[in-house]
């Protein structure tokens, strides 16, 4: 009789084969991650007061306290949050954060311009009929 083994192949190529699947699980997911983990840690290690920082949430504010569990993040003038240290994204450099002197394009800087002309002028406007009318009571109160 003639008999038909199945799988009668070699273990040690299945071996070689679970082990470069798990290499390379490690070194494109888990490894990755990990270091992604460390320097969010090393972040929120090196937090401090007066830092400006950006909640995963998306709300920024200026660190006021802090302790081991908590940060105190002051969002708006008076205005200070309890937030748990995990929900820091990131610390905002001054050059992340815009300067709210920067110059404006020229076509909204020559738009405001104009609209300020023209309130200079509706100004001097009233102001003329202003001068008139109290000219015309005189006149009036003259005769």
């Amino acid at each position: 009789m003639n008999q038909i083994i199945i799988g009668s192949g070699n273990g040690g190529f299945m071996l070689i084969y679970i082990i470069a699947l798990a290499a390379l699980l490690y070194f494109l997911m888990i490894r990755p991650q990990k270091k992604h983990q460390d320097k969010h840690k090393q972040m929120l290690n090196a937090l401090k007061i007066d830092d400006r920082i950006l909640t995963v949430g998306g709300i920024t504010g200026y660190v006021r306290d802090l302790n081991d569990t908590y940060i105190y993040v002051e969002i708006a003038d008076g205005l200070v949050i309890e937030l748990n240290r995990q929900y820091v994204a990131t610390v905002l450099q001054e050059d992340d954060v815009e300067d709210e002197t920067d110059e404006l394009p020229e076509e909204d800087a020559e738009e405001i311009e104009s609209v300020e002309q023209n309130e200079a002028a509706e100004e001097a406007e009233e102001a003329t009929e202003a001068v008139e009318d109290a000219e015309e009571k005189k006149v009036e109160e003259k005769n």
